[in-house]
């Protein structure tokens, strides 16, 4: 079994309980930024979370899935997020293709706001590459089965 799949189990053995249904959260959204370096520039993805009001910690958690590109990179982010009086923080691991090589690191992506959410992402590639970018999600809640909106 690949590490893809084993981080995923987990976190589906971790988060997905019987409450966790009760009050989830469909966010898709686009993401344009800026990567600074040599194998940087302008950043275009999109992200999809799905995400948990927590009422008794009055916090907002989920997952997050990112796919994003620029003229020499691609990549693709599982995360998991957690948002509370409009900040937050995605963390977990990124699969990257840099023009035409495969690489495992690690992202950490904080975040603000509300339907327009500025960020600043640090990515570390094993074995020893980083990048780091700002830019924004442009995000909106699909609505729940009880037809209401998260503050996310």
């Amino acid at each position: 079994m690949n590490v893809a799949k084993k981080i995923f189990f987990i976190v589906l053995l971790i988060g997905l309980g019987t409450s966790f249904a009760q009050n989830i959260y469909v966010n898709p959204g686009i993401k344009l930024g800026y990567m600074f370096g040599e194998k940087g520039g302008f950043v275009f993805g999109f992200e999809l979370s799905i995400t948990r009001l927590d009422d008794k910690r009055d916090f907002i958690w989920g997952y997050v899935f990112d796919y994003d590109m620029t003229k020499k990179i691609k990549r693709i982010h599982l995360g998991i997020e957690a948002y509370r009086m409009l900040l937050g923080l995605d963390v977990g691991p990124t699969f990257a293709w840099v023009e035409g090589e495969r690489y495992l690191g690690f992202s950490f992506i904080p975040y603000g706001g509300a339907v327009l959410y500025p960020f600043y992402n640090y990515t570390f590639l094993f074995p020893n590459t980083t990048f780091q970018e700002i830019g924004s999600y442009i995000k909106f809640t699909l609505p729940n089965t009880n037809r209401t909106f998260s503050l996310q």
